[in-house]
């Protein structure tokens, strides 16, 4: 839960972005970068469920732990989208 803050409204604000490139820029062909966005917000929907499961028998520091690594990776995959998209803009 050490993200479940922010996380909750980025990932509502990255599937509706995810939206509204897929209908408005990208209408007639399949972008790879969304791919990417895709997969990122579907890490940090995992990392909103995971921090809703009792990590007791764990202990707190593996929860935080597999808490930020799941919103590190989804922070990569987000980015490495972003600029594929960008990229192909400019084609």
């Amino acid at each position: 839960m050490l993200f479940a803050s922010w996380s909750m409204d980025a990932t509502l604000i990255l599937f509706i972005a995810i939206v509204f490139c897929k209908y408005v820029i990208f209408k007639d062909k399949e972008s790879k970068g969304l791919r990417f966005i895709i997969a990122g917000g579907l890490f940090l929907l995992i990392e909103i469920i995971s921090s809703t499961v009792n990590w007791s028998l764990a202990g707190i520091g593996f929860s935080l732990l597999v808490s930020f690594m799941l919103t590190v990776i989804a922070l990569i995959l987000v980015v490495l989208g972003s600029i594929k998209i960008i990229l192909e803009l400019f084609e």
